[in-house]
């Protein structure tokens, strides 16, 4: 059997920002943490469900996305793969005291978190005041990643979102003068793109208006001229 407290000791000696955050946990406080393991495209937190648990990335790389009404979408990715820092997820409604999450998180890779619920975390920033700065100044510099180069921060517009998906994915996968017909549902690009379903189907209307896609039997088919469309219109708005 794992000894679960060695094997987040360990993960604690390999960071200087863990190292530092956890100096004077308490005892009580350090044994609620656990480990978690996701592999790529996980969703770990839904943007307007109840999310229980701070997560704090400790390799890996996930994508915080916000869709606005106006249809924009803010992206932030976080990459940790050397072990000076950490991220965050879940602290922007913790502070705020929203029960609801107001983004989702997901997996660009398999990814690994150390994760506590937000009762347990509050409890030990009010016993701990220097691991409250501490996660204060790392929270900071994650919303500002040209500070340390921890990640990239994107707004775009929802159109440029699946185009790039769609370039991404399936560019290399055009066979010469021809067409390629999307297997993922429209429900799976949703949960994809960490977009709703409603926008996954205003933004496959607006690509089929520019007609650089079509919808046949509700999946999108991509010709190599509506490829070279959507290519154009990535780099353009990009």
């Amino acid at each position: 059997m794992i000894d679960k407290n060695r094997t987040i000791q360990l993960l604690i000696d390999n960071s200087l920002d863990l190292k530092s955050l956890f100096k004077n946990i308490p005892g009580h406080i350090i044994r609620h943490f656990e480990i978690v393991q996701y592999k790529k495209g996980h969703k770990v937190i839904e943007k307007g469900t109840i999310n229980s648990y701070i997560y704090i990335l400790y390799e890996g790389e996930n994508r915080i996305i916000n869709e606005f009404s106006n249809g924009r979408v803010f992206e932030f990715s976080s990459t940790i793969r050397k072990k000076p820092h950490i991220a965050f997820s879940g602290l922007l409604e913790f502070f705020s005291d929203n029960p609801e999450a107001t983004s989702t998180v997901i997996t660009s890779a398999e990814s690994t978190y150390l994760r506590i619920s937000k009762k347990k975390f509050g409890q030990w920033l009010n016993e701990d005041f220097e691991a409250y700065k501490k996660v204060v100044q790392i929270f900071a510099k994650q919303l500002y990643p040209s500070l340390d180069r921890m990640g990239t921060m994107k707004v775009h517009s929802g159109v440029y979102l699946l185009a790039n998906y769609l370039v991404i994915n399936y560019k290399e996968k055009m066979p010469e003068e021809s067409e390629i017909i999307i297997g993922e549902t429209r429900e799976r690009l949703s949960q994809d793109l960490g977009i709703s379903l409603r926008t996954v189907y205003r933004l496959c209307k607006e690509l089929k208006d520019m007609e650089l896609i079509d919808i046949e039997k509700k999946k999108i088919r991509i010709t190599s001229e509506g490829m070279d469309g959507l290519n154009e219109l990535v780099e353009e708005i990009y």
